[in-house]
């Protein structure tokens, strides 16, 4: 839960987009690739392009965020080393064997409204991305950089959602 709140916060991805999310995804440079997504059917969940074209994306990730996930992938290498399994290309938030089954974004759903009921606040994984936009403008990023990290196809969709956002410091009262 811990991994998938803190990419949500930091990157603004949607959760299917961050169940979809495999080591390789992962650069050297800081980055972190958003190159499929997972989506719900009938059948269940399913490996899929990202929303639209513009979803397909590398966002910059906060040193914090980098250095955890280097920690994370590094503990997996050492334990399938441990036991001499094949390491592979898993989920991020998957099962870390070879052929690595990802975490159900409905799932990821559920337990998130879990953990947040057990801890009294009211809040959607979505909210998460929202929350990123917000704090990105706020912070005094230009609307067309938070777009390219939320994969917006326009500018003017982030402007629609996110207009209410005030770059000022609030005046003392």
């Amino acid at each position: 839960m811990g991994i998938s709140i803190e990419l949500a916060l930091t990157t603004g991805m949607r959760r299917g987009e961050v169940c979809a999310l495999k080591w390789s995804d992962l650069s050297d440079d800081g980055t972190i690739t958003v190159s499929h997504a997972l989506g719900n059917g009938d059948g269940g969940f399913y490996v899929k392009e990202p929303k639209t074209s513009s979803s397909l994306r590398t966002i910059p990730l906060t040193r914090r965020t980098f250095d955890m996930l280097r920690l994370v992938r590094a503990d997996a290498v050492r334990i399938a080393n441990e036991f001499a399994l094949p390491f592979g290309d898993p989920y991020i938030l998957g099962t870390q064997q070879e052929k690595s089954r990802p975490y159900n974004p409905t799932q990821l759903g559920k337990d998130f409204a879990t953990f947040c009921k057990m801890n009294g606040f009211k809040c959607t994984f979505h909210d998460l991305r929202h929350t990123f936009a917000t704090m990105m403008i706020a912070g005094g990023c230009d609307v067309r950089t938070v777009a390219s990290y939320l994969g917006h196809a326009s500018v003017s969709m982030t402007l629609d959602i996110y207009a209410g956002v005030d770059r000022r410091p609030s005046a003392p009262p």
